[in-house]
């Protein structure tokens, strides 16, 4: 009997063995938008990227000028059934770099740095309003 105690952890050790999670490290996280050097309009801004098999959750972080703005985890879709990801975020006029992270229990895999310019928020003219009643439009 004391010999088959000393099998049990040999076996339980070979078993457990079979749960290590897929090494994803190897992938690229794929980005979708915004593409590489883009300039978007002041307001909400829409970060996607393709979902990577075996991910279990994603890290999205925007920096501007050595500052990280957003630092934010979303987790995956466990089912597998989700094509793509995204998160907006409302960003400030400037230049920024942004990537995305991909991982899982085990291993992680990113994608390149990618640039973004926001645009100053167009400032509304109004037209000027005269005195003169002659100029007036009818």
């Amino acid at each position: 009997m004391r010999r088959y105690l000393i099998y049990f952890p040999l076996l339980f050790l070979m078993v457990s063995c079979e749960i290590i999670e897929e090494d994803i490290s190897g992938r690229a996280v794929t980005t979708i938008a915004p593409a590489d050097d883009a300039e978007v309009p002041a307001g909400e801004t829409l970060f996607r990227w393709r979902a990577v098999d075996r991910a279990t959750g994603y890290e999205l972080c925007v920096a501007t000028e050595g500052r990280i703005v957003a630092d934010t985890l979303l987790a995956a879709d466990t089912l597998g059934l989700a094509r793509s990801y995204g998160c907006r975020l409302r960003l400030e006029a400037g230049r920024y770099e942004w990537t995305v992270a991909a991982f899982n229990s085990g291993y992680e895999t990113s994608s390149p740095a990618l640039q973004l310019t926001v645009a100053e928020e167009p400032v509304s003219e109004e037209p000027e309003k005269s005195d003169n009643p002659e100029s007036a439009e009818p």
